[in-house]
């Protein structure tokens, strides 16, 4: 029998801490549950007859703090979680057995229900959500279930015993937060202590301890005598309230089932003592407050100008769902009244001028609350009493809800009706369910001030609005990611109608959401993306309402951007850049343009308005012909011919489209070829000058390599034709990446040119790299009023406080020399370049030159070039290979082309084939600055992230003490990038304060070409015996990405890390190329990858499997290639046959 096993790739989105979880259908057993683990927003939607489960990894971590679940449920219908652990059928497939924990839920959606301090042990739970609902029983509804760590473990408790009971200190007034503990027997004890002063205070105990488990408690006076008993509740919770305890020492003896429990406790004051209707003092802070009965009226006086009054109070669980007032009668026209929890959190703050109520009030059952009441006014009598409970109504607003985490909940498409006593937001909260909607958000009424938008928990405004136009405040286009959102609203003493509707785009006159600009877009950070030849409508209702785009260029181009107002509307364009501003303000009705040609870089458009209009208005960008000129039109021809439009996005390897331009012209020609494309990571090839004859037509070859993982941006390439007269005529196309097509002409894309691929950079200093001063140095890179961070251009590091030449220096021109490594001049075939350093990006290098020289004092001149605004390395490669020992860079000017301008330049790499430099050593890889790296380790091996063991440096500390407990010590050693190279001996020199007893005398080596994590392939043991200094051969050279080091402890006892561990790879030849070679930036891949690409197959792309029907089905050890789109909430589904008897299924 065979098993079969689905499975696909989940888009996770993460817009604040904890992530969202959008649950996968199917989900409606406990074997299609979703599975998750951590922290995490689980979001779903549920309708008549459907459940949704989740199952939950609570790893070894995760079970040592406590847990907060809120749940927002269906509006206007009953939704509930059952928590319970599953045993599962020996197949998987069946249930066989369940332990059931708890339900929770709420009766009604309209606000998040909590449960808090909940205590699991290690493993997997099923979390089970269902509701119910009279209305709208066929219609899909929303919830969101917010699981949080709380608390952590404070300490292990060893022993159940009262003497060695750890103390807890007792609390003035409640929290959520509990001492928390861990009992590695049974049972155990905890001890408190009451003074004189708290001896007349009212007490209540409270307690949590791992669900599942059922505890006894009791609570003993210092004597030994049972004051109180208790037990815990299906949540692991017990309460012990009320108590009057004496002063002197109290016990609490907890009694479980099993061994290695958590607990959680405290105790606290709920008050002085208990009334009836009349306020006793001292009641001035919580710690004092009256505790009373909400079926009584409460009278009290104030002894003396500015005192506070406090009760306590808590509503039956009965009532939780139902709503009530309280209404305050005072004599005090400046007084105020307050409603509070126990964090001390305000919910209700009001300013009291005469009688108040607070209204529509509904509060969680058995939780504390406090009334405060604040008055200035000596001897002012004051009453208040609660209301009957009654039915919410689910068309009105609840308090509290004064802020986004005690938000009502309402459902979309519904108004809601709301009242503000005094100046207050009033929260709500809605659940998009899907995307590409565009919603609108009204709020109307005579007093509103402020609108706000807030994304889920995040306390991040989204939008924010004041401006009230005819007694309302909105938001409009507003285009929502599904997912949880929140809103509050400002506004004074006034009643006031909301909702959240759906907008028809033929309301808009549009058919596309393309055609809208969508909210929110009012500040850069929020702007939408606007393409070449997309028009885009969009409105500027006030002054305050700004609207912003962006759109990135990746090569010069001649643009124009066009905003044209409504009739009798205006708009402005701000266009901004990190290299210039541009503005277009022109009349009242005329339309807003910007034109010419703008370089590379991101630029960012500001609307604005002087003149509110709801009208609309139009944007469009365009893209002009880049050689637009007033030259002579040429009288020719011109036809391209096989530019196919079907080249692949996201290819994990570069493409190429050749083609062809047919020509012909009626007279003999001369004709010089020049080229561009809008991305300048495409590449054209072909002849840049053509000889024609007349009336005699040409095909002329073009070929144009399109780097690896490009996105679906059309790219557009002109070619112009010139004569010796000047006269031209140009020709363009435009290629559009699709998705899912095949790659066209694929090769091994690397990034950066061939030419370039596996050289040395001979300009490193820590290769031996010397350099050549211009000018003398104050301090190390420091020449007054010239430059600073001369040093920082050749240790392969790019900083922000790198190489800057100061402006307003004595020449233009400055020059930069190095002598390079090796003993004798090698070959030269490029260099690299990196902008980015201090200075802001005006100031970067533009315009440079290269000489080379093989003697250091006769320089010949062999580049010249433009280094770009790309704040990464850009690669230049010569016409040929140069001898050289040594090489000159020449500044001439930032992109501000001032004269004697502030220049700032990164890093500049001078490359050599690698087969051609001479004279260095093995290079030791292991050394960080050469990017060695501890991946890991089982213990802490030093502070400075445990690379102290492969430094030069006498940086290691004494001896570790190791456990025999322990086993092993080891650690994982890395290289540059990850990269994989070939290793053929290692050094390890031990620390000069060590003694020979404390060596590591046998050391296990093992080595992994592909994770840190393994396969490991065992090779020879290292004996190093008792030498202050030992070696190890391979016993041939040796492919690895990381080098494992492992020592088994014998006995405990210190034992002395290495002072410095060295891997040495094999030398340049050409066979072999170092790692520390130029294969790409950052890339992983080096000489091995390089090799293999020449015999590898390229991976298949997989498409059509986006649903669980479609399934593809993945053959053991096949590789593939595909790709799933967040924006658009794709997944893609792969199906695995598991051959019986085999158990381990692992995926990469």
């Amino acid at each position: 029998m065979q098993r079969l096993l689905s499975f696909f790739l989940l888009t996770l989105f993460t817009w604040a801490t904890p992530p969202t979880l959008y649950e996968i259908e199917p989900n409606d057993t406990p074997t299609e549950a979703t599975s998750f683990s951590g922290e995490i927003v689980l979001t779903g939607s549920i309708q008549k007859g459907d459940q949704d489960a989740f199952m939950w990894n609570i790893g070894e971590e995760d079970s040592q703090y406590s847990w907060n679940i809120e749940l927002v449920g269906v509006p206007n219908a009953m939704t509930r979680i059952d928590i319970m652990k599953i045993i599962f059928t020996a197949d998987g497939k069946e249930v066989e057995d369940y332990q059931k924990f708890f339900s929770f839920g709420t009766k009604t959606g309209e606000k998040p229900v909590h449960l808090r301090n909940l205590l699991f042990e290690k493993g997997e739970y099923l979390i089970a959500l269902s509701s119910k609902s009279k209305e709208n029983l066929d219609k899909e509804q929303s919830y969101q279930i917010v699981l949080k760590r709380s608390e952590k473990v404070y300490n292990n408790i060893k022993e159940d015993s009262k003497k060695s009971a750890p103390n807890f200190t007792v609390r003035d007034y409640n929290n959520y937060d509990y001492y928390h503990y861990k009992f590695e027997k049974s049972s155990g004890w905890f001890k408190f202590k009451i003074d004189k002063k708290e001896a007349h205070k009212l007490w209540t105990l409270k307690g949590t301890n791992s669900i599942g488990h059922e505890i006894n408690i009791k609570l003993v006076d210092e004597a030994g005598t049972q004051i109180a008993e208790s037990q815990s509740n299906k949540f692991g919770k017990f309460k012990i309230a009320d108590l009057e305890l004496d002063e002197g020492k109290y016990y609490l003896h907890y009694i479980g089932d099993v061994e290695g429990l958590q607990y959680g406790l405290k105790i606290y004051s709920t008050g002085n003592q208990k009334i009836d209707e009349y306020e006793v003092e001292p009641n001035n802070g919580k710690g004092e407050a009256n505790a009373i009965n909400h079926k009584r009226t409460i009278h009290g006086k104030v002894d003396q100008k500015g005192e506070d009054d406090y009760f306590s109070f808590s509503i039956p669980k009965k009532f939780e769902n139902k709503v009530f007032d309280i209404e305050l009668n005072t004599t005090d026209e400046k007084s105020d009244f307050y409603l509070e929890n126990t964090q001390g959190k305000r919910l209700q703050a009001k300013d009291v001028d005469a009688n108040f109520t607070m209204k529509n009030l509904r509060l969680n059952g058995n939780e504390t609350y406090y009334l405060h009441y604040y008055s200035r006014q000596k001897g002012n009598q004051y009453s208040f009493k609660f209301s009957e409970f009654r039915e919410a109504n689910p068309n009105h607003e609840a308090e509290p809800n004064d802020n986004s985490n005690d938000a009502y909940v309402i459902n979309l498409e519904e108004n809601i009706t709301g009242n503000f006593q005094g100046d207050e937001y009033d929260c709500f909260s809605f659940t998009i369910e899907k995307p590409n909607k565009l919603w609108s958000m009204t709020a109307k009424g005579e007093k509103l001030e402020r609108l706000k938008l807030f994304k889920g928990l995040s306390s991040s405004v989204l939008l924010s609005t004041s401006k009230n136009k005819d007694s309302k405040l909105s938001f409009k286009n507003l285009l929502l990611l599904p997912g949880n959102y929140r809103t509050c609203l400002d506004g004074e003493n006034s009643t006031y109608g909301f909702s959240v509707n759906e907008m028809a785009l033929a309301d808009l006159n549009i058919s596309s959401l393309k055609e809208i600009e969508h909210e929110p877009n009012q500040n850069e950070s929020q702007t939408n993306e606007l393409k070449f030849g997309q028009a885009i409508k969009g409105v500027i209702e006030h002054k305050n309402n700004e609207d912003y785009f962006h759109f990135t260029l990746k090569n010069y181009e001649r643009i124009r951007l066009t905003a044209t107002p409504p009739i009798d509307g205006d708009v402005k364009i701000k266009l901004m850049s990190d290299l210039k501003t541009q503005k277009a303000y022109p009349k009242i009705g005329k339309p807003s343009v910007v034109e010419g040609v703008f370089p590379p870089g991101r630029y960012i458009i500001n609307l604005w308005s002087k003149k509110e209009s709801y009208g609309l208005y139009d944007l469009k960008l365009e893209r002009l012909n880049f050689f637009e000129s007033n030259a002579t039109k040429l009288d020719l021809s011109l036809k391209v011919i096989n530019a196919q439009d079907t080249v692949a996005t996201y290819s994990e390897r570069g493409q190429v489209v050749k083609f062809e331009v047919q020509l012909k012209s009626p007279k003999d020609d001369e004709l010089n070829i020049t080229s561009h494309v809008s991305d300048t990571s495409w590449k054209l090839n072909g002849n840049q000058k053509l000889q024609i004859k007349a009336n005699k037509p040409s095909n002329i070859p073009f070929e144009l390599r399109i780097p690896k993982n490009i996105g679906n941006t059309p790219v557009v390439t002109t070619l112009k034709f010139t004569n010796a007269q000047g006269s031209f005529k140009t020709i363009s196309f435009t290629i559009t990446p699709k998705e899912n097509a095949k790659a066209l002409n694929p090769y091994e894309d690397w990034g950066m040119p061939e030419t370039l691929l596996g050289g040395l950079n001979v300009a490193r200093l820590d290769l031996g790299a010397k350099r050549v001063l211009e000018h003398k140095e104050k301090e190390l890179g420091y020449v007054p009023k010239i430059g600073n961070g001369y040093h920082q251009l050749f240790d392969d590091i790019v900083y922000s406080s790198g190489f800057y030449l100061y402006a307003n220096r004595e020449h233009t021109d400055e020059n930069i020399s190095i002598e390079l490594a090796g003993d004798t001049p090698s070959e030269i075939v490029g260099v690299i370049l990196n902008p980015f350093s201090r200075g802001n990006i005006s100031e970067q290098l533009k315009d440079f030159s290269i000489a080379l020289s093989l003697d250091g004092k006769n320089y010949k001149h062999v580049y010249r070039g433009i280094l770009g605004l790309e704040r990464q390395d850009q690669a230049f490669t010569f016409d040929k290979s140069y001898k050289a020992k040594y090489a000159r860079l020449t500044l001439h000017n930032n992109y501000r082309k001032e004269p004697k301008g502030a220049i700032g330049l990164g890093e500049w790499k001078v490359i050599a084939k690698q087969e051609s430099v001479k004279g260095l050593n093995a290079f030791n890889i292991a050394n960080p600055k050469l990017g060695g790296h501890v991946v890991k380790a089982s213990k802490l091996l030093s502070s400075d992230w445990d690379r102290n063991i492969l430094t030069q440096n006498n940086d290691v500390s004494g001896s570790n003490y190791l456990y025999k407990k322990d086993k092993v010590l080891s650690w994982v050693v890395g290289f540059k990038n990850e990269r994989m190279a070939k290793i053929t001996h290692m050094e390890w020199r031990e620390p000069k304060s060590s003694k020979t007893e404390t060596y590591m005398k046998n050391v296990k080596i093992l080595v992994s070409t592909q994770t840190p994590t393994g396969p490991w392939e065992e090779m020879a043991d290292w004996n190093k015996g008792d030498a202050n200094q030992s070696s190890y051969a391979f016993e041939q050279p040796t492919w690895a990405r990381y080098v494992k080091f492992v020592f088994p402890i014998a006995k405990k006892s210190y034992y002395a890390l290495p002072e410095e561990l060295q891997i040495f790879e094999e030398k340049s030849s050409t066979n072999y190329k170092s790692i520390l070679g130029e294969w790409g930036d950052k890339s992983h891949r080096s000489f091995y990858e390089y090799q293999q690409a020449k015999v590898d197959k390229p991976r298949d792309v997989i498409t059509g499997n986006e649903t669980k029907e479609k399934a593809f089905t993945l053959e053991s050890n096949q590789s593939i290639q595909g790709r799933v789109s967040v924006a658009n909430h794709e997944e893609d589904w792969y199906k695995v046959v598991i051959p019986q008897g085999d158990n381990l299924f692992q995926a990469t």
